[in-house]
């Protein structure tokens, strides 16, 4: 088979291969220091909203390489580039852990305005994730944690 890349591709390829290897040694080190024990999860950003840009499936296939020195994979979206959208309806990044989690073994950790147990339990429920990472309501509000258990 003859592949041809134009140059701009064959140095995204290169990068891209080198940055996963580059990861995986990272990992490796990581694991080697703090044992089989202690879990080691990874953030990604699952897009970066950029024309052209990182797309879910590009972060799934690499995450296919590395999910054997990971417990959990953090799902997130976003980036330097600032085209991110403005608005942002609850639980807006459930979709990338969504699709991440078709192609991965590894738990999936979802992230991005869940703020009510009602939609965080629907995400379980509906295995679109299987464990949910709750930032912004804890910081604004000390007491949020137990204020979610006693709902429960």
């Amino acid at each position: 088979m003859n592949y041809s890349y134009p140059p701009d591709e064959i140095l995204f390829l290169f990068l891209y291969w080198r940055g996963l290897r580059f990861i995986q040694e990272v990992l490796g080190a990581i694991r080697a220091e703090v044992g089989i024990d202690y879990p080691v999860q990874l953030r990604v950003s699952a897009s970066d909203f950029s024309d052209g840009g990182l797309t879910p499936a590009e972060v799934a296939l690499a995450l296919t390489y590395l999910e054997a020195k990971l417990d959990a994979v953090h799902v997130s979206s976003g980036g330097l580039v600032p085209t991110a959208p403005l608005a942002t309806p609850e639980g807006y990044q459930t979709p990338y852990a969504a699709m991440i989690k078709q192609y991965v073994q590894i738990p999936v950790i979802a992230v991005g305005n869940i703020r009510t147990q009602a939609l965080a339990n629907f995400i379980l429920a509906d295995q679109m994730a299987d464990l949910i990472a709750i930032g912004r309501p804890l910081l604004e509000d000390a007491n949020y944690g137990e204020k979610m258990l006693a709902l429960a």
